[in-house]
């Protein structure tokens, strides 16, 4: 019952990036083969923002660690993703499907390349908006794993996508404009 009681800290919003729990979570789904891709923002400065896929825990470490104070920092975990498999005929038109009903012309989806090679020199990723663009990266990209979807992250914290702030000096947390 504790345990169960410790995760509801991840569903009081905002949640620091030093919770304990948050921390156990995406170390134990990483260590579990599953890629997370970590959708950082970063305060007060136009928009700035950054995508990284994650395969281990040094490179989760690695991203908590160049957090600066009230910067966001969502998971995404594979689980989240609507799509996920190797890029092929078949994905494509599962895609262009989504794209009619997850995406608008504002939002279209995102399509992040995986690989099992070195974090830095592998992740790719695209934000596509036509049937057009979908069909022009799969004729470019056929057979690489694939995750696709939206990246939604001012949605409510859950059990896949979860949205952490990393806090002042004095460990406080305060927003800033993202």
């Amino acid at each position: 019952m504790l345990k169960s009681l410790k995760n509801l800290s991840l569903y009081f919003e905002p949640v620091s990036s030093k919770n304990t729990t948050f921390i156990s979570l995406v170390e134990e789904r990483l260590a579990n083969d599953e890629a997370a891709v970590a959708f950082i923002r970063y305060a007060n400065t136009g928009g700035a923002r950054d995508l990284f896929v994650l395969y281990s825990k040094d490179e989760f470490h690695r991203v908590l660690k160049n957090l600066t104070a009230q910067t966001s920092l969502t998971i995404f975990f594979e689980s989240s993703f609507s799509i996920r498999g190797k890029a092929n005929a078949s994905i494509l038109q599962q895609a262009s499907d989504l794209l009619d009903t997850d995406g608008n012309e504002d939002e279209g989806l995102y399509v992040i390349e995986l690989q099992s090679e070195d974090l830095s020199e592998t992740e790719r990723f695209a934000f596509l908006e036509s049937r057009e663009a979908f069909q022009k990266w799969f004729q470019e990209n056929t057979e690489m794993d694939v995750l696709i979807g939206t990246l939604n992250y001012w949605q409510s914290n859950n059990k896949d996508v979860i949205t952490v702030y990393e806090p002042d000096e004095d460990g406080v947390l305060r927003l800033g404009a993202y």
